[in-house]
C-alpha cells in the first residue's frame, strides 16, 4: 500500500518535471523528509510494543502510548501532503504566468 502511495506521489513530481517546470525545493525536502520518517514511525511503532508480562497480562496505558504516538504520526503525514499539492500547484501555476 505504501508503495502504491510513492508511486502516485513520485508520478505526480514526474509529470511536473516532465513538462519542463521548476519545483520549490525547500518544499520538496521538507515533504519528502517529514513523509519518510512519519511513515518509518508508523510502520516501526509495533515493534516498540510493551512486552506481555509473565502472567499474560499487559497494562493498556502503555499501549495507548503507543497509539496515540502511531495516530499523531498519522495526523502529521496526511497533513504534510498539503505540501505536495501547493508545491506542484505553485510549479504549474509559475509556468502559466
Amino acid at each position: 500500500m505504501i508503495s502504491i502511495i510513492f508511486g502516485i506521489l513520485g508520478f505526480g513530481y514526474w509529470v511536473v518535471l516532465k513538462i519542463n517546470n521548476k519545483l520549490i525545493n525547500w518544499l520538496t525536502v521538507i515533504y519528502l523528509i517529514i513523509t519518510i520518517i512519519g511513515f518509518f514511525m508508523i510502520m516501526l511503532t509495533p515493534y516498540f510494543s510493551p512486552d506481555i508480562h509473565k502472567d499474560g497480562t499487559s497494562t493498556n496505558f502503555d499501549r495507548f502510548d503507543l497509539q496515540v504516538f502511531a495516530t499523531l504520526s498519522l495526523i502529521v503525514v496526511l497533513f504534510i501532503q498539503i505540501l505536495y499539492l501547493i508545491n506542484i500547484t505553485a510549479s504549474l501555476v509559475r509556468k502559466a504566468k
